[in-house]
C-alpha cells in the first residue's frame, strides 16, 4: 500500500471519530478554525459546518475552514465516505451554502446535516466566525429550501430562498440564523 493510500485511509478512519480530525489527518489540506480566521472579508475562506435538526439538544461543532473550495469539498466528501461505510452513522448531506458576495460569489459556508430535508428541518440558530455579518446570497441543496433570519434563534425579519437567493436585499450582511426546511415549506 503506498503512502498516499495509507494517509487517505487514516484520514477516513479519523473522520469517523471527529470531523475536525479528518481535516487534520489529511496532510495536503490547510485547515483554520472559523474563530481563528480574522475575518471572512479579509480573503476568501471556505467553511463547512453541521446543521442539526430543529429541537436537537446537541450543540453543533464549530465550523472548519479552508483556503479553497476544493479543500472544503474534499472534507465534505471525506465525511460522506466515512458515514456511508458505517451501518450506524447517518449519511452527511450538503443542505446548502451561504456566500459572502451576491450572486453566489466570494467566501462560502457550506452546511451539512445527517440527511436530506425530506421530512426534517435543520437549523443553525447562531452564526459565528464573522459569518453573522457577511452573508449576501444563499443556495439550498438536497431537497431543501433555506430561510435566513436577521436575529439569532430564528427571529426577526426573514427571507425564504426557494431554493436560492442571488441577493438577500435588506438582510445583506445581517443574517444571524439559518433554517433548511423541506422543499415546498416556508418559514
Amino acid at each position: 500500500m503506498n503512502l498516499s493510500v495509507t494517509m487517505t485511509a487514516i484520514a477516513l478512519v479519523a473522520g469517523a471519530l471527529s470531523p475536525v480530525s479528518l481535516a487534520h489527518a489529511a496532510p495536503s489540506v490547510s485547515v483554520q478554525s472559523a474563530t481563528a480566521s480574522a475575518s471572512v472579508s479579509e480573503g476568501e475562506t471556505h467553511c463547512v459546518g453541521e446543521a442539526l435538526p430543529i429541537g436537537s439538544t446537541e450543540t453543533a461543532p464549530e465550523p472548519v475552514c479552508f483556503d479553497t473550495t476544493e479543500e472544503a469539498s474534499a472534507y465534505i466528501d471525506g465525511l460522506t465516505q466515512v458515514t456511508s461505510r458505517s451501518a450506524t452513522a447517518a449519511s452527511s448531506v450538503v443542505l446548502g451554502t451561504v456566500y459572502s458576495d451576491a450572486s453566489y460569489g466570494g467566501s462560502t459556508y457550506t452546511l451539512f446535516g445527517s440527511g436530506t430535508c425530506s421530512g426534517v428541518t435543520f437549523g443553525f440558530p447562531s452564526l459565528s466566525g464573522g459569518w453573522d455579518s457577511s452573508i449576501s446570497s444563499a443556495k439550498a441543496a438536497s431537497g431543501c429550501w433555506v430561510t435566513l433570519y436577521k436575529a439569532t434563534s430564528y427571529g426577526g425579519e426573514k427571507i425564504n430562498c426557494m431554493p436560492g437567493c442571488p441577493t438577500i436585499s435588506t438582510l445583506n450582511d445581517q443574517v444571524r440564523s439559518i433554517v433548511f426546511r423541506p422543499q415546498g415549506t416556508v418559514g
